[in-house]
């Protein structure tokens, strides 16, 4: 089976010369690459011309949606891989993901994430974070995956549209997709060992500012995709219940200036019931890092407080 592998860049030089060392060490045979350079005023166009076997889209600045589908629509490979400029891939990663599309009628399959800059606390704990909600995923029942790390059928890619243009940044276009694919009654698939080594967010600000468009993107789905989004396993479902958890943390203080007790009261009822959600978390984190344990609690509280920011700036602007 032939692959096409897309990689949408924008000012990406140095992270995208990388990505493409690691490829340039695949051990698979078939295969070819697109760069869709969405109009970087960086160095990347000389860059890419490096790589001869490299095939250079250049575009306006239309966003990386819009570069994944164009990248898509210029493919020889009938395997679409999609990942992006700062991601680093093994050299068996096709070869590991060509017996799954051989073998069953899945129309998609996504993987995981290895931590490239485990040196730094934060971004070691989000490298844990992501391992612990993808050990939770049931294989032949995923609903969801990142691009940063999948593979489309491209009749099937092209067929359902791509993805949705209107968002020109990062916005959940992935998930939208998945969800629009599952949704016509196609199967997707998930193997976290399948995975592509990622720079993660190395401090709380640069989380937290992450989990904020998060907020934003994962509100704007369960709005567009409702019974689909909700009942998606890629997040586990405590964590859905922990935004309206930190609601009703905030509301327990309003509430102390009227009625104290009854304010305490749900202070601490609400954040027993988000320790409680997050306990299996804090096992796994124990287990693996049992250093980061006192950031894990840090950011069980400040995580679900971002994201309901994100999905009440999104609730504002939709009105």
């Amino acid at each position: 089976m032939i692959f096409t592998i897309v990689i949408p860049t924008y000012n990406s030089c140095r992270v995208l010369q990388r990505c493409l060392e690691a490829i340039n060490n695949i051990d698979y045979q078939d295969f070819e690459t697109i760069v869709v350079d969405d109009g970087s005023t960086d160095n990347t166009a000389v860059m890419v011309r490096q790589y001869p076997w490299v095939k250079y889209i250049r575009q306006p600045n239309q966003g990386p949606a819009a570069a994944r589908n164009n990248g898509a629509a210029a493919a020889c490979g009938e395997l679409i891989f999609f990942t992006d400029a700062d991601c680093i891939v093994p050299p068996d990663i096709l070869t590991r993901y060509a017996p799954h599309f051989m073998s069953s009628d899945i129309a998609g399959m996504g993987g995981g994430y290895r931590t490239f800059n485990a040196d730094r606390p934060v971004a070691r704990y989000v490298g844990l974070e992501i391992q612990f909600r993808h050990q939770l995923a049931r294989p032949g029942q995923t609903k969801a995956f990142g691009t940063y790390n999948c593979v489309f059928r491209k009749k099937i890619f092209l067929a359902a549209g791509g993805f949705d243009t209107v968002f020109k940044h990062a916005s959940g276009e992935d998930f939208d997709f998945c969800y629009r694919l599952v949704e016509k009654g196609y199967k997707l698939d998930f193997d976290p060992n399948i995975f592509v080594y990622h720079e993660h967010p190395d401090s709380i600000s640069k989380y937290l500012k992450q989990q904020y468009k998060r907020g934003v993107t994962r509100t704007r789905n369960i709005l567009r995709h409702k019974q689909t989004a909700v009942s998606d396993n890629y997040v586990e479902k405590s964590v859905k219940w922990q935004p309206p958890l930190m609601a009703g943390i905030i509301l327990g203080f309003f509430l102390m200036f009227f009625w104290p007790v009854t304010g305490i009261t749900c202070i601490f009822l609400c954040a027993g019931l988000l320790l409680l959600s997050n306990m299996a978390f804090y096992r796994f984190m124990a287990k693996n890092d049992p250093g980061l344990l006192p950031l894990t609690i840090l950011l069980s509280f400040l995580k679900p407080l971002t994201w309901s920011l994100g999905a009440a700036r999104y609730l504002l602007e939709k009105k």
